[in-house]
């Protein structure tokens, strides 16, 4: 299809500037479940949204159908933008100064045989069952790989394309000890199938589910909490919208006016990198098509400025950050730099406390406005600088600006990962409030 040419028809048709956002994608999900295929199943999607402005309103109008018919879309359109009477201007973007790199990685699944890929699963719930005899059900063992592609052309002379491809498996296992019922949850994401290591996924899924088994309730009271990487990173990513210049114009955020301010411990860096060129969430620009970068927004504990999409920092007068996904702030690839302590440590300085893996509720459990948390958790009692006994039935209570500013120490424990978009390593705070018993 020849869309700078669509484009040119809709100039002659009375609109000042127009664009088309195309994007496709192809995806494979195979799942197992006691040694039987349940689903293997390809699904291929396609988009096209077309946007022009008319008369000073911006209106869009789409199709999935490759074979569309320009005439009729166009004409859609007009009779769109003609309904509207916004107030507000709005604008097509012309492009940024620069772009990084677009970068397409190789991969090999596509080369690889759909039995190679169902041999994997059914090897990989063999392997979760095998490893322990407490694990009495997989109840859930996925392969999924996906391509997608968006590309960007308008009537300013931008044109963007990237693509984006991955492949991943993960399995669920329960276990039991008779009294008690637990699960765990090993994955793994990489850019090729020869990437994914079955044996860690079951060790992963079973260790999980197995650590915390017989796992009691202890005294409620305040605790010095170290919250492990990934619950941490879980935590983390609930909060993030506080970042988000949406939540600025809305003024559902206290970091409004706090810009350049210090507002958590000196030793906090939280960074967002789409660049990251090892990751599968890189990205050389956003939904909007301005140019990423990497950037903190937390820097040796100052607030440096909040995310923006075209229409946010337009509102607000600020720079364009890149952050603009699905019509909304977003974040790409985020996570909290590294402190200087192991996790063993981390747990040596403890005489009596936890160590929380799991926090549950997140949707519902806090207060992205006020930073409040009461939070459903799971982990370990630390006696005496030990790891002595699991627990969970607690719930752990806090607010994420005061704990932000409560940190003894940041672990050393970061693993940039392809199975989060955010990361972290675990940390310890001084204290937290625990209800349990």
């Amino acid at each position: 299809m020849d869309y700078k040419k669509i484009l040119e028809q809709g100039k002659k048709l009375g609109f000042s500037d127009l664009e088309f956002q195309i994007s496709s994608s192809t995806s494979l999900s195979i799942e197992v479940f006691k040694g039987k295929v349940e689903k293997n199943q390809v699904q291929s999607d396609f988009s096209i949204v077309l946007s022009g402005l008319y008369k000073d309103q911006l209106a869009s109008a789409s199709t999935t159908n490759k074979d569309f018919d320009p005439k009729k879309l166009l004409k859609k359109l007009k009779e769109n933008a003609k309904a509207l009477n916004k107030d507000e201007k709005e604008e097509i973007f012309a492009g940024s100064k620069e772009y990084p790199k677009s970068i397409v990685h190789k991969v090999d699944f596509n080369n690889v045989d759909n039995k190679k890929k169902v041999d994997f699963l059914l090897d990989l719930e063999k392997k979760v069952y095998d490893l322990d005899k407490r694990i009495t059900l997989v109840s859930n063992c996925r392969y999924f790989e996906s391509t997608s592609t968006q590309e960007i052309v308008n009537s300013k002379g931008l044109n963007l394309k990237k693509e984006l491809k991955s492949c991943g498996a993960y399995a669920v296992a329960v276990a039991s000890d008779g009294t008690s019922t637990q699960t765990g949850f090993g994955v793994e994401v990489d850019f090729n199938f020869k990437g994914l290591d079955k044996d860690k996924i079951a060790n992963k899924a079973v260790e999980r589910a197995t650590r915390l088994l017989g796992a009691k309730p202890i005294k409620s009271g305040k605790y010095p909490v170290i919250i492990e990487k990934d619950a941490f990173a879980s935590l983390l990513g609930a909060f993030l919208g506080i970042f988000s210049g949406e939540a600025a114009i809305k003024k559902t955020t206290l970091l409004l006016g706090k810009e350049k301010a210090k507002i958590f411990d000196e030793r906090v860096n939280i960074v967002e990198d789409p660049l990251v060129e090892t990751s599968v969430y890189y990205n050389p620009f956003d939904d909007e098509g301005v140019a990423t970068k990497q950037k903190h927004l937390i820097k040796a504990g100052v607030f440096t400025g909040f995310a923006h999409n075209l229409k946010t920092a337009k509102a607000l007068k600020q720079d364009l950050t890149g952050n603009g996904y699905n019509k909304s702030v977003d974040f790409a690839y985020t996570y909290l730099v590294n402190g200087d302590t192991s996790l063993d440590d981390l747990v040596k300085s403890i005489d009596k406390g936890l160590l929380i893996t799991n926090l549950q509720g997140l949707h519902s459990g806090l207060n992205p406005i006020s930073g409040d948390f009461s939070l459903q958790s799971s982990g370990f009692y630390i006696e005496d600088g030990k790891i002595v006994k699991p627990t969970s039935l607690i719930v752990t209570s806090g607010n994420f600006f005061e704990m932000m500013n409560d940190i003894d120490k940041i672990g050393n424990d970061l693993e940039l990962r392809n199975e989060s978009s955010v990361n972290a390593p675990s940390v310890k705070f001084n204290c937290l409030q625990v209800s349990g018993e």
